[in-house]
Formats: C-alpha cells, structure tokens, sequence
C-alpha cells in the first residue's frame, strides 16, 4: 500500500513538472514570434517573399480600413494644412532660440585649455524636469495607441541618482571615450574611422575628412580630456582642407562636418572651428537649387558638379536628403550674422511644407518634377532623419513664431496621423508597440533605424509642456498631445530594448 502511495505521488509530481516545462516552453515560442514579427534586426522566423520580417495575423480595422487608401502618385501632392512660411528680413539676424544661451569668448588664441564643464544642477542645469503626474489625456481629438493597460510610465529619472553614483557613471563613460579615442588615434589618425577588430583605419566620406575627429571634438571639450581636444583642434588647424574630400555626401558632410565644427565653436569659441564651417558651407549652398532650396545628393569638392542617388526610382530625391539640413545652415547664419543660409533652408521648408501631403505621412521619395512625395511611408530609413528635424527646427527657431509655428503644425499633423493609422501593438505577451510601414496598406515592420524615434516624442513633449502658454493649439491640446507623446515613446523605447535584448 505504502508503495502505490509512493509511486502515485511520483507520477502527480511528475506530470506537474512536465506541465510547467511544456507551459514555460509555450510562452518563450510566443515571446520569441512576438519579437520576431516586428524586423529582420531580431529573430528570424517568419519571412515574407522578399526576406523581410512580417506579421500581417494582427491587422485591426483601421489598418484594413487605411489599406484600401490608394498609395500617393509621384505627379500628385494634396495642399498642406499650414500657413505659408514668413521668411525673415533681407536684413534681419535670424537668432534661433537656445534654450539656455551661453556666451561666446572672443578672442580666445588656440591654446586656450577648455574649461570643465559645469556641474549639472538639480534641475539639469536650468531645465525643468518633466513631471509625469501633470500629463493628462484629456483631449478628445487626439487618439491615443497606447493599450491602456499599458498607460503606465515609471517616475525615475536623472535626480534620483546620488551624486556618488552620477559620479561613477560618468566615470566609466569618460573611460569608455578615452580607451575608444586612444585606439583611434593609434590605429587611424586622420582618417574617418577605426576598424577595432583588425586594428585598421577606413575613410568613407569621399576621400576622407577625418570625421572621427571633428565628430569628436565637442564630446572631448565636455568631457574636460584637454590633452585629446588640443590635438583634435590642432588637426582640424592644420590638416583639414575639405577640398580634397572628392565627391561626398551633401547630407554627411553637412551633419558631421558643418555641424561637427559649430558644436565645437559653440562650446569653445574658437574662430578656427567657424571658418572652416563657413568655407564648407558656402561650397555647397553656392550649389543648391536656388528655386525650391533643395540640395543635390552629391557634391564633387574639386570640380564642382553635383548629381543625386541614381538608383531612387524616376531619379528623386530623398527626402533625407532635403529634409535634414535646415538646423546646421540656420545655425551657421546665427554664429557668422550672415541670413543667407537661412534664407535657403526657409525656402527649403517651404517646399517642402507646399507639397506635404494632406494626411501628413509623406513617402521617403521626392519627385524631381512635381515635387511631390511618393513610394513607402516609414519613419526609417532614407526618412526618418528629417521628421527628427521637423522637431528640432520647432525647438531651435522658437523665439521666431512665424518661421516656427509652419514647420510645428507639420510636425504635429505627423505624429497625430502616425499614432492614428501606423502605430500598432502585438498580440503576444509581451504587447510590443511599432511603427508599421504604409504603401498603401500596412507592412508590419519596423525598421531598426527606427528607434530614434523614442527621443524625437520625448524631446517635442518635454518642448509642449515647457510652452503650454505659447502653444498655437491651446494649453489643453498640447498636453494633451505631450502625454500620448510621452506613452508612445516609452513603449516603443521598450520595443527597441526587447529587440536589441534578444538579436
């Protein structure tokens, strides 16, 4: 008797744990297809005909219902709903708005030590923090993605760090620069880039410009590694001549190289970094479309002659290519005083802001005749740069309301029918939020590029909620708007964890 007992036992605990291994094996294959569904960055389980990452088993109504919108015809653009842009006087100064504005050294001869930077206060250095209790969602126009039992933002931040532990975790980043920037230097001085692996250099932007260094520069001056900045701004000094670059990307050079060169000037004052970003800057503007503002793809530094992407269908622009220059030249008017590069990115925007779609979801191609956006919307790769600058040109040229609040009206009308139409959840346990593409109808995919996108809401909620006073839609509205900005960017940040954690 006492032995059956036994053996029944045996068998009961046995089952339970066979049950509890296949329940556990069950929700890690749901997990994993979950992940698997959203990009080809993650797991690879289900492909569709052309490799790509898919998961169409999901698609809601108002997917079905956004599917049956014919895609955008090349020839065709619909008006925006923005006013024209107001360019600013032939005379005028266009001084974007900085936040906290910092006062240039005159003067300064290049051996001037870089000063440490200042220690950030306890409200991150004059900016408030951004208290989640004070979003509300109180507005009904404005539709919300997010599940709601997924509406919940944990409240930490920077501040609840101690200063011990701010100090150590600036500690290991400044050694992770130094030890990235000592093997650079080493391994491939002067060239664009290192290869850690092989211990060999490679330079990528036409003949190569050094764009490690002038990329650089600003990180090394924050960090306080004196010795490491006078050598980079010494380099920049003496050797950078961009004239022997060859034929180089418009779209590269400007954000590495001009912008490279302003942050270091804005930090540092040091006239060096200005002329060189001038000199650059005017070869180029010199050969953009005067009439519409738009760059070509490439620019030949020796001869002059321009071209674009020839493998873009019907041989149209990027909209990265026209649509991620504007906060660079708007800056470069600001540090020389001089209005023509702003004037160009002014009539840039306006362009663009003339053949915005209605519904505010642009393809990432540019027709080169009709000027208007054509092929997939997607907020990856070859456009995701410039909805980033939609943003910050709101940011950068607030104090200028009537250059703003067009380029604003864009940006939100962007992320309004975004989160309507292209955002979408999954249906497995982990409930992870995406951006699908749309030619037409939906692809449920997202591209890794994608994941700049958590900051962009991040940045223009944290923008609202500083200005609710100034807001052209009303107090309401914009917070309103800054809370479902603020949901959106925390489940898709976690989306982007999840994929990263698991790739």
């Amino acid at each position: 008797m006492l032995r059956r007992v036994c053996r029944s036992r045996v068998f009961v605990v046995f089952v339970f744990f066979a049950l509890l291994a296949l329940g556990s094996f069950v929700f890690q294959l749901s997990y994993i297809s979950e992940l698997a569904s959203l990009h080809d960055f993650s797991l690879h389980l289900t492909h569709s005909k052309d490799g790509q990452m898919v998961d169409r088993g999901h698609e809601t109504a108002a997917a079905s219902e956004t599917r049956k919108t014919p895609p955008a015809q090349p020839g065709k653009s619909a008006s925006p709903p923005v006013a024209p842009t107001k360019k600013t006087g032939t005379d005028a100064k266009p001084p974007p708005a900085k936040p906290s504005e910092q006062k240039k050294p005159t003067g300064k001869s290049s051996d001037t030590k870089p000063e440490p930077a200042e220690k950030p206060s306890g409200n991150h250095g004059g900016v408030k923090r951004l208290s989640w209790s004070i979003i509300k969602e109180t507005h009904p126009d404005i539709h919300n993605p997010v599940p709601s039992d997924r509406r919940h933002i944990p409240n930490r931040g920077h501040s609840d760090l101690n200063e011990i532990e701010l100090r150590f975790r600036r500690s290991k980043v400044r050694k992770a620069m130094l030890h990235a920037w000592n093997s650079y230097e080493k391994y491939a001085w002067g060239a664009d880039e290192v290869h850690p692996l092989t211990k060999t250099s490679k330079s990528w932007m036409g003949n190569g410009c050094g764009a490690t260094i002038i990329d650089s520069l600003d990180t090394l001056w924050i960090m306080n590694l004196k010795n490491e900045y006078r050598k980079a701004r010494d380099w920049v000094k003496n050797s950078f001549d961009f004239r022997k670059m060859g034929n180089i990307s418009v779209f590269e050079a400007t954000i590495r190289v001009v912008g490279g060169l302003l942050s270091a000037f804005s930090f540092s004052g040091e006239k060096v970094f200005l002329e060189k970003a001038r000199a650059v800057g005017d070869f180029f503007t010199e050969r953009f479309n005067k009439g519409t503002g738009y760059a070509p793809a490439y620019i030949d530094l020796g001869s002059g002659a321009s071209s674009n992407e020839r493998w873009v269908p019907g041989g149209g622009y990027l909209f990265t290519q026209v649509g991620s220059l504007q906060l660079e030249y708007r800056e470069l008017s600001y540090a020389t005083g001089d209005p023509k590069y702003a004037k160009l990115m002014d009539r840039s925007m306006k362009t663009i802001k003339d053949h915005f779609p209605q519904d505010c979801l642009p393809g990432k191609y540019i027709n080169p005749n009709s000027l208007g956006f054509y092929d997939v919307t997607t907020i990856g790769s070859m456009a995701d740069s410039s909805f980033e600058y939609l943003l910050k040109q709101v940011v950068q040229m607030h104090a200028l309301p009537s250059v703003a609040n067009p380029i604003r009206e864009m940006y939100e009308c962007f992320v309004d029918n975004l989160a309507r139409h292209m955002v979408r959840t999954t249906n497995g346990p982990l409930k992870l939020t995406y951006v699908a593409e749309r030619r037409g109808g939906l692809d449920h995919r997202m591209d890794e590029l994608a994941c700049y996108f958590p900051g962009v809401l991040a940045l223009g909620a944290l923008h609202k909620m500083q200005n609710l006073e100034s807001a052209p839609e009303g107090a309401e509205k914009a917070r309103a708007r800054a809370g479902r900005d603020l949901l959106l960017a925390h489940e898709l940040g976690r989306t982007c964890y999840q994929a990263w954690r698991t790739s």
